[in-house]
């Protein structure tokens, strides 16, 4: 029997090469200003953010080209993480397309809910043989120095509470969105 994804989600990974994170992290400390770690909105073209901003931006929209859309993305929101040792237990969503993050440092994982959020009902962990996208409800990604995760903004997704924090978990965030007069 041939078998096929009725539906699917994409997620890109990236390792990056020749960023400066010792400049990134120092960045990212600089700008926290709340218990959990997040700055305030900070400009795309603002150093030493702007570099790295012009790579993820050429691989969400390698990533959106993928998908067989048109137009291209455009970031509509920037930010820091610094959480020590705070998790961000909520499962949320963001208020656009894509969103994609840049690890600064390594830490806690990155879990992405399956949208299909049944499966947890019908399928018993003691069920699963082998892990896959049929039967696993949550993904799960673990951060390293270099790696940019992207994915649809509209997965919940959360961070797991690391119960044995070796270093802060650090990283930034860009969402995009569709900008309908950008051509590929």
């Amino acid at each position: 029997m041939q078998i096929e994804n009725a539906f699917a989600m994409p997620l890109g990974f990236e390792m990056l090469e020749g960023v400066d994170n010792e400049t990134l992290k120092k960045f990212c400390l600089e700008r926290q200003h709340d218990l959990k770690g997040q700055s305030n909105l900070i400009g795309w073209g603002t150093e030493p953010i702007k570099s790295l901003a012009n790579i993820v931006l050429e691989q969400v929209n390698q990533m959106h080209s993928a998908c067989g859309l048109n137009y291209k993305q455009r970031f509509s929101h920037v930010w820091t993480n610094v959480n020590r040792p705070y998790p961000i237990r909520t499962p949320h969503t963001h208020p656009c397309f894509f969103t994609s993050i840049y690890y600064v440092t390594g830490g806690s994982s990155l879990n992405l809910i399956n949208p299909n959020n049944n499966i947890e009902n019908l399928i018993d962990n003691t069920l699963v043989k082998n892990y896959n996208p049929f039967n696993q409800f949550i993904q799960r990604i673990y951060p390293r120095p270099g790696l940019l995760v992207t994915h649809p903004a509209w997965l919940l997704h959360y961070v797991e509470e690391d119960s044995n924090p070796s270093e802060d978990r650090i990283s930034i965030t860009f969402n995009t969105v569709i900008a309908k007069w950008l051509k590929l």
